[in-house]
């Protein structure tokens, strides 16, 4: 999809009747990411992006063939395609190494939403949507920056800048709002490590 296109309707249905089969399965299904801050602000969102809960991998992998073909992607983790659809689960990002690309990243289905939140770039990227009731899990205030306009990192010890340099311009340009301090050095910080 470009980046002026809208979700469409079939994929918006179909990740609702994932978020249903989820659900019957013991576990929760999450819209995440760009897409529910865009939701937040009114905007069309050309993806979605979900993330499912207490579902291992194999079981999910399982449950996501029932609704046609289904593409790995990754190859430390993966991150399961489902036509226009990303589903994964909750992941850790452990550092391993020096620079943006030195992590070691893993699946883990039981994991917190909190702590799943925790690893995603800013704070307005941090909340997530459940589809079946229509409530949001907004563990770092989220909302509250798209309200106040501002752009603020979720967890400053975590932030790789320079991984996440991307995401800041999108969402930099949609917010047009200052951004913390965290921000501007982490940049600074990534690129001293890379260049080490």
């Amino acid at each position: 999809m470009g980046g002026t296109e809208k979700t469409s309707v079939d994929s918006l249905v179909q990740a609702r009747d994932i978020a249903i089969a989820v659900r019957d399965a013991g576990g929760r299904a999450f819209f995440v990411g760009g897409w529910v801050r865009d939701r937040i602000m009114g905007r069309e969102s050309t993806n979605v992006d979900i993330e499912v809960f207490s579902v291992p991998a194999d079981r999910l992998r399982t449950l996501l063939e029932s609704f046609g073909h289904v593409e790995a992607v990754g190859a430390s983790f993966q991150v399961f395609k489902l036509g226009d659809l990303d589903i994964s689960l909750p992941r850790r990002d452990s550092k391993s190494g020096r620079g943006h690309k030195g992590f070691e990243v893993t699946g883990d289905p039981f994991m917190s939403i909190e702590d799943a939140a925790r690893r995603r770039d800013f704070r307005v990227n941090a909340i997530l949507w459940d589809p079946l009731t229509d409530q949001y899990e907004d563990p770092f205030d989220g909302r509250g920056d798209i309200e106040r306009r501002v752009l603020r990192v979720v967890d400053p010890a975590t932030f790789e800048a320079e991984m996440r340099q991307c995401g800041f311009e999108t969402v930099g340009r949609k917010l047009i709002g200052p951004t913390d301090d965290h921000v501007g050095s982490a940049v600074s910080i990534a690129r001293l490590a890379d260049a080490g």
